[in-house]
């Protein structure tokens, strides 16, 4: 599971103590898996292997044992150049050679970790990353869903060979939006991460079901109300749609509501 970034924090008010700990702490793994670039040839490709990685750190976690998935990074020689130092300094074993997408699956399948897939549609819309309006947010509500139902999300494209390899279906989320999942789920999310990404975007996934967090595209109602339910201290992951300060605003808004 590759880093991901922090876009804001809820503010402490005066007279709370900062949480001893606003990231969550992962166990040691026993193993790391290498999986292929997360430079996919199909977006449909990038996001289950993003939601892939996440779930088996999601399930290590609740464990606290076993295997993490590093996504290839080779477009970034740090990143590789820190991985390989934190083999080294955790003497986890490690097979160099990357594992083929859907043969990690089925491996993480045989094992228990992946239970089926989450059936979305890709965003249809035009429009360019990070503005306007989606025409179809299936896949935020997929990737949501994927650590509640231990399964991967999988797009309308790759649904043959997830039928192929043996994957049951779990959930159609396809026509779905972000305010059903937060009516029907919302009490089972972490209340102490959120997560924000445009249903264009690949990243973030894997951190997103890795901790267990909603997630949302962007500004609006339902941002405001996931954002009254976190902890105070708690991370807000990735970048959503919509405007700097109106995405940033927000969360210290709240937490002055909150807080004083």
């Amino acid at each position: 599971m590759q880093a991901a970034v922090v876009l804001a924090t809820m503010t402490v008010a005066r007279g709370e103590e900062f949480p001893d700990r606003y990231w969550p702490a992962f166990p040691a793994p026993t193993r790391v898996v290498i999986a292929e670039s997360h430079l996919q040839p199909s977006f449909a490709r990038g996001v289950l292997l993003q939601t892939l990685a996440g779930l088996v750190a999601h399930q290590t976690r609740e464990r606290g044992t076993g295997e993490l998935v590093w996504l290839g990074t080779p477009d970034n020689p740090s990143y590789e150049t820190w991985f390989h130092r934190c083999l080294r300094y955790l003497r986890v074993p490690c097979e160099e050679r990357p594992v083929p997408l859907w043969k990690l699956v089925t491996h993480s399948h045989k094992q228990g970790i992946v239970k089926g897939y989450v059936l979305y549609r890709e965003d249809p819309s035009r429009r360019r990353l990070y503005t306007g309006r989606p025409t179809d947010v299936s896949l935020n509500v997929a990737t949501a869903l994927c650590a509640q139902l231990q399964g991967v999300a999988v797009a309308e494209t790759l649904r043959q060979e997830a039928d192929a390899h043996g994957l049951p279906l779990l959930m159609d989320v396809r026509g779905k939006d972000e305010g059903w999942v937060w009516e029907q789920f919302g009490h089972r999310f972490s209340p102490a991460r959120l997560a924000l990404q445009d249903p264009k975007s690949t990243i973030v996934r894997d951190a997103a079901v890795a901790m267990g967090a909603m997630l949302v595209s962007g500004e609006g109602d339902l941002y405001e109300q996931a954002l009254a339910r976190l902890q105070p201290g708690s991370p807000v992951l990735g970048w959503g749609i919509g405007l700097e300060d109106a995405l940033t605003g927000s969360s210290y808004l709240q937490s002055r509501r909150r807080f004083g």
